[in-house]
């Protein structure tokens, strides 16, 4: 068997010993805080928007991003532009990954600028901006904008309030399954990849509109269309999507729907695509279940049809107020026509630490036809 080759000089070791190092310290000291410029400006700690020590949203972190970034109690509040140059946020990732059959790597995968707030009292604004940002897949870096939209909410001091939204984002609805920029960690494979290769992910940022309702009872809508401005300038087909949302209790449990219809390509003039969704969460403070199941119907320019499809569970507990285990289990549909599912299991964990960032160590082991591909990733998340 071939001996892998590195392309870094750094030993694994040294991850692991400083993410031990970064666990002891960060379970010793005080409580983290989430984005540095939203702790700084709400005086929330990281636990109070976020599952424990993942990404993941609670019920005040969506709440919080639907107003424009803003908490209720003080959405009335007019923002000078001095406060507006304390939301800005610097962060980078850090990544080991050894993953099987592929170049062992220890690299700077990401540094992002990121900033949300209210600019007047209705309007609202979000924008991540990577300034080096290396894909998994890619050998080269890239930067530019991965979020950028401008939010107006009817009434941010309300229980109940329309809002609509511009620029480059996907629905608020995807971001409930753990999504995000560049910087969150441990997407599901069905959330993060095209579905079978055929159908754009739903998490793409392209250009769009969208319009919707948040209400006291609990019901979340929002449709819109992605217009279609790839984040380099070049034209692409537009889509329109629908999401709808039921939060059955005060943690944020709930069930949506989701559809979207559209075209598969830019060249392609008949190939086009429909998909949809449900998607459920039942949350508590000290653990959280997340789940999701996507099915689409594809046909290409010689009418050939496709129904690509997939799904995650995944069971999250605080072991720690800011120290989670995670369990997911992938199963999604193989890229190209005919070709075989990949699914397997995705074991992690996750620390906050105390206001810089956070620590993620996981495990995958995933089955695609007869032949399997392990991979170790160590993640380190540094914010200011």
């Amino acid at each position: 068997m071939p001996q892998k080759k590195r392309d870094a000089h750094v030993s694994p070791r040294v991850f692991l010993v400083l993410f031990a190092i970064i666990a002891i310290y960060a379970a010793l000291c005080s409580p983290a805080h989430a984005v540095p410029a939203w702790a700084r400006k709400t005086g929330l700690t990281c636990a109070s928007c976020h599952i424990g020590g993942t990404s993941r949203l609670t019920e005040l972190g969506r709440d919080f991003q639907m107003r424009g970034h803003r908490l209720k109690s003080d959405a009335d509040s007019r923002p000078n532009m001095a406060n507006v140059l304390g939301y800005f946020t610097l962060a980078a990732k850090l990544r080991h990954q050894d993953k099987e059959g592929v170049t062992t790597s220890d690299n700077l995968q990401t540094s992002a600028l990121m900033a949300g707030g209210p600019l007047t009292r209705n309007l609202g604004f979000y924008a991540e901006y990577t300034l080096y940002d290396r894909l998994p897949y890619r050998t080269e870096s890239t930067s530019g904008f991965l979020d950028a939209y401008l939010q107006y909410a009817s009434d941010t001091t309300a229980d109940s309030f329309w809002f609509a939204r511009a620029g480059r984002m996907h629905p608020y609805a995807v971001y409930a399954l753990g999504t995000g920029g560049r910087i969150p960690l441990s997407r599901a494979r069905v959330v993060a990849d095209s579905l079978g290769g055929l159908v754009p992910s739903i998490q793409r940022r392209t250009t769009g509109v969208s319009a919707g309702f948040s209400g006291a009872d609990g019901w979340r809508v929002e449709t819109g269309s992605q217009l279609g401005i790839t984040s380099g300038g070049s034209a692409a087909r537009p889509d329109v999507f629908l999401a709808v949302e039921k939060n059955v209790d005060e943690y944020g449990s709930g069930v949506g729907v989701y559809g979207r219809s559209g075209w598969r390509g830019t060249d392609e003039v008949n190939a086009s695509f429909t998909q949809t969704g449900v998607m459920g969460r039942f949350l508590r403070e000290r653990y959280a279940f997340t789940g999701a199941y996507l099915m689409a119907r594809t046909r290409d320019n010689a009418g050939a049809v496709a129904r690509p499809d997939g799904f995650f569970v995944e069971a999250a507990t605080n072991l720690q107020p800011e120290l989670t285990g995670f369990l997911r289990f992938d199963d999604v549909a193989g890229t190209g026509v005919g070709a075989a599912r990949s699914r397997g299991l995705v074991l992690g964990i996750s620390q906050r630490i105390p206001n810089s960032g956070r620590a993620v160590l996981e495990f995958s082991n995933p089955l695609t036809g007869t032949g399997q591909s392990r991979s170790l990733l160590l993640d380190l998340v540094l914010m200011y």
